[in-house]
């Protein structure tokens, strides 16, 4: 090698400085990056998954933990009308009734079940809530509303509910009844309607018998919600008792109340009134059951999810007992775990905190009872009790809790934000308004509705079920590591064109402008968007991608292949010189010849270590597919490679001349046997590429350790959490259900 020339101009060294950092920084990276997330998002697309926020899609790979919405999420939208169980004040429930025949007309529960609806008709079919449609259904009364003849003079025209048939002796047995209204049909008024209300938990709707006095206000909603707005005495005894025997078998229940008003009371002061001014006193009815089964596709991906070591939490507005045995039925608890169930005692007048209750849930316990087999679920209003009284017991129930019922809109978001401050990936699927703020708050937020929840979420799918979180999390899990792939490559390209340029530089040469051409523009971009194009695998894994550049898993490996890269190219010169024939350039500093030996050896091996580079990073199991199946990246590395074993072998004197290379000689065989010895340089680095890539950057070699060390600070840490935790262990399990 020869020494840089003394008389080195000033402006030719700052000039090959400058070009020398645009080859450290490649100006296409930021594109380049980008490939990968742009085919992943088109691919979801095909899978009718929409995305607003392309970059949340690499987010998807780091998901740690996902919480689902219950109805219409894991379970099916629409609902089957179980049953409906009356009560009056003489005896406790009544038997299931369900045919609405075995009801009375007059009785005040069917006219509830008949009137306290949001549907509305729209061209002679009723829509609305499912649960109103099936609840609607049941009564076999049909719904009229005012048509444009009637709203034309008079705004004030209510729709009316009626049954379809009428019996006289029904009629009646109706209270106050005089016989000459009784020329009267059997209508009741829709007056004014409080619609559902999540932080309430309830709808309401003011109504009036045609021919009765006086208006009268049903409500139906959450048990515990309606319950509370009742007197006490007309609530029956076995009121808790026969709720929990529903929803701990996974039915939705419903109660049903009504209140009559005042008689005095007129239209204007209805349409003024305060729900809250009448929610109290009122008289209880009874349940309406509900059954919610699971949607076909909700088992397998929770099960997968778990394969995945990927945390699964249920937060919802339904009763707790119901969300357990949803939660059971769908394998998010598992067989061998038990349900800890958290509540509170009414909190006194002194300024002590409420008390916090544990029970185990299910069928008996072990004798000695470990935190490892339990999950901890809880009500909203104990959510609320606990941010308030006990912050200092909300770490472990962020790391322990699965089932969250009775949460309300702005709880989720708080669970959400909770968990998130934990440092977890998080993410949330949900399909109704009430979901929203999770949504938004959410790293990735999945909607399976294309209303309100739809604007919050950055991925909105069109099947609704979960299966879209699976393509997420396999989507996310390719677009990160081919992210991490590309920029590997990336960095990787420019190190060895800046490896190359120093040693020509060295030589008095430099690559010709074709040469440069050909790699930025042909070789480089071609494999870094074929490399963009890799599939994700067909299982997710419980091994995850990394998520930074900085690992050891990710630094050395990446450092073997730069003393790699630049050891080959090295040995390439060396060899070259040791050959008898070869004569070095003779040039000065200012003039730099680029048809030479030293530059024709270079650009190949470099061509070469350019496909390597990209058949390395190209690995597919357990993130992508195996790299064979995308044929974008088989065709680009095997015509490539030919090309470049063409310009090394026998380039004809055309190919040649544009390439700016030596051409073969036939009249002297040395340099040409040299060629053949030249090709064992990128077959040796291939191999020793792929042996690094394969054992360095392997995680679970590296981590084995790591795992022991962090087991250990994990017992450490849950051993406090238990200490920290005065109601751990809980007492003798409860036979709840």
């Amino acid at each position: 090698m020869h020494p840089p020339s003394p008389q080195s101009a000033v402006g030719t060294i700052v000039l090959r400085t400058l070009d020398i950092i645009t080859i450290v920084v490649p100006p296409a990276l930021p594109a380049a990056m980008t490939a990968g997330i742009v085919y992943s998002q088109q691919r979801l697309k095909r899978n009718r998954i929409f995305c607003v926020s392309p970059p949340r899609i690499i987010i998807c790979g780091k998901l740690q933990v996902m919480c689902f919405d219950k109805t219409g999420t894991l379970t099916e939208d629409g609902l089957d009308l179980y049953a409906v169980i009356p009560f009056n004040s003489t005896e406790k429930f009544g038997r299931c009734c369900n045919n609405i025949a075995d009801l009375p007309v007059k009785s005040p529960l069917v006219q509830a079940l008949a009137s306290c609806h949001s549907l509305t008709s729209i061209q002679g079919e009723l829509k609305g809530d499912p649960l109103d449609l099936k609840m609607f259904e049941f009564t076999q009364w049909v719904l009229e509303e005012p048509g444009p003849e009637n709203t034309r003079y008079d705004n004030l025209t209510p729709a009316i509910v009626k049954p379809s048939t009428v019996n006289n002796e029904d009629l009646q047995n109706l209270d106050n009844y005089d016989p000459f209204t009784m020329e009267m049909p059997y209508e009741i008024g829709l007056l004014r309607r409080f619609h559902f209300s999540s932080s309430q938990q309830s709808m309401g709707v003011i109504a009036r018998v045609l021919g009765q006095p006086q208006m009268v206000y049903y409500v139906k909603g959450a048990p515990e919600k309606v319950a509370g707005m009742c007197d006490r005495d007309s609530l029956p005894d076995n009121f808790s008792t026969t709720l929990n025997e529903y929803t701990s078998n996974g039915f939705r229940v419903i109660g049903l109340a009504y209140k009559k008003l005042d008689r005095r009371m007129k239209w204007v002061d209805a349409q003024r009134l305060k729900r809250e001014t009448i929610e109290c006193d009122m008289i209880f009815l009874g349940f309406l059951v509900m059954q919610n089964s699971l949607k076909p596709e909700t088992t397998q991906v929770i099960k997968e999810l778990h394969n995945a070591n990927m945390r699964q939490i249920m937060v919802t507005g339904d009763n707790i007992m119901t969300a357990m045995s949803v939660a059971r039925g769908c394998s998010m608890v598992q067989p061998h775990q038990k349900v800890v169930l958290i509540t509170t005692s009414q909190q006194s007048n002194n300024d002590q905190r409420p008390a916090l209750n544990m029970e185990v849930i299910g069928e008996g316990g072990p004798p000695k009872l470990s935190i490892d087999a339990y999950v901890l679920a809880m009500e909203g209003k104990t959510w609320a009790i606990m941010r308030t009284y006990y912050p200092e017991l909300l770490p472990t129930v962020v790391n322990k809790g699965m089932i969250f019922g009775r949460f309300g809109p702005d709880q989720k978001t708080q669970l959400v934000t909770a968990l998130q401050g934990a440092g977890l990936v998080v993410g949330m699927c949900g399909d109704g308004a009430n979901d929203c703020g999770a949504l938004k708050a959410a790293h990735v937020g999945i909607s399976l509705s294309e209303a309100d929840a739809s604007v919050a979420a950055p991925f909105t799918s069109q099947e609704q079920n979960i299966r879209c979180v699976k393509l997420l999390a396999l989507e996310g899990r390719c677009a990160l590591s081919t992210s991490f792939a590309i920029f590997k490559y990336m960095a990787l390209y420019s190190l060895i064109q800046f490896f190359s340029i120093l040693i020509l530089y060295n030589f008095y040469s430099i690559l010709g402008n074709n040469q440069f051409l050909y790699i930025d523009l042909v070789l480089t971009t071609l494999l870094a968007l074929s490399l963009g194009r890799a599939a994700p695998g067909p299982v997710l894994t419980k091994q995850s991608p990394p998520v930074s550049l900085v690992a050891m898993t990710s630094i050395l490996p990446l450092t073997m292949q730069v003393l790699l890269v630049l050891i080959m190219q090295m040995s390439s010169i060396y060899l070259l010189e040791l050959q008898e024939w070869f004569k070095p350039v003779q040039g000065g500093a200012d003039v730099e010849q680029v048809l030479c030996w030293e530059n024709t050896v270079i650009f190949i091996v470099t061509s070469f270590q350019y496909l390597i580079m990209a058949c390395v990073y190209a690995k597919g199991w357990p993130f992508r597919q195996p790299f064979c199946a995308n044929y974008y990246m088989m065709l680009t590395l095997v015509t490539q490679a030919i090309f470049v074993t063409v310009l090394l072998f026998c380039p004809w004197e055309a190919l040649a001349d544009f390439m700016e290379i030596k051409v073969l000689m036939f009249s002297d065989p040395e340099p040409n046997v040299f060629r053949v010895y030249l090709l064992v340089i990128p077959v040796l680095h291939v191999m020793l590429a792929i042996a690094i890539e394969a054992t360095l950057s392997n995680q679970d070699r590296f981590s084995s350790l790591l795992r022991m060390v962090r087991r250990r600070c994990s017992d450490k840490e849950e051993a406090a959490g238990e200490a920290l935790c005065p109601l751990w262990p809980p007492h003798s399990p409860s036979h709840v259900c």
